[in-house]
């Protein structure tokens, strides 16, 4: 029992000084940290900052890597809870936070740096807000939409004959 639980000590020792001689050694930016172990299936790099979108809503994961699998992510409307790297997805966004904020805290960064509306402007934000949009669209809904782009196609077909008999005259 003893030599057991001073293994178990041993390796969480362990594994805190590999997290904090990676983190030493990266940037402030997002990079990837090292390769680690062999693995299958996965990419070996771990990055320090990830923001990504998951079940509608942005989600910040804080730098702090709990396993070589998984990372602590956190969103002001939802818990911080931990989340496996397979369903991250990285972007170009980030916030520059102190390690694993306070809740407040994390939302009023969210805010300064204007992280919803870089989202939003974000051909990835734009493509799904047009996904949702067209999924919550009722019958009649669709009707009009296809009704609207018949009498768009017939304005750009007169348009565009016109052009062209300016061009043969």
């Amino acid at each position: 029992m003893y030599s057991r639980s001073r293994d178990l000590w041993r390796l969480e020792e362990l594994h805190l000084l590999t997290m904090a001689r990676i983190m030493e050694n990266s940037s402030s930016s997002l990079t990837s940290l090292t390769k680690t172990g062999q693995g299958r299936g996965r990419s070996k790099k771990y990055w320090r900052e990830v923001i990504r979108r998951d079940m509608e809503q942005l989600q910040l994961t804080e730098y702090m890597i709990l396993d070589r699998k998984v990372a602590l992510v956190d969103a002001p409307d939802m818990v911080r809870s931990q989340m496996n790297f397979k369903r991250l997805s990285l972007t170009d966004i980030k916030i520059d936070i102190k390690r694993i904020p306070k809740k407040k805290t994390l939302v009023a960064a969210m805010e300064a740096s204007d992280v919803k509306t870089k989202w939003e402007s974000s051909s990835w934000g734009r493509k799904l807000i047009v996904q949702k949009r067209r999924a919550s669209l009722n019958d009649f809904d669709r009707f009009k939409l296809m009704l609207a782009k018949i009498k768009r196609a017939g304005v750009v077909r007169q348009e565009l004959a016109k052009l062209k008999k300016e061009v043969a005259a």
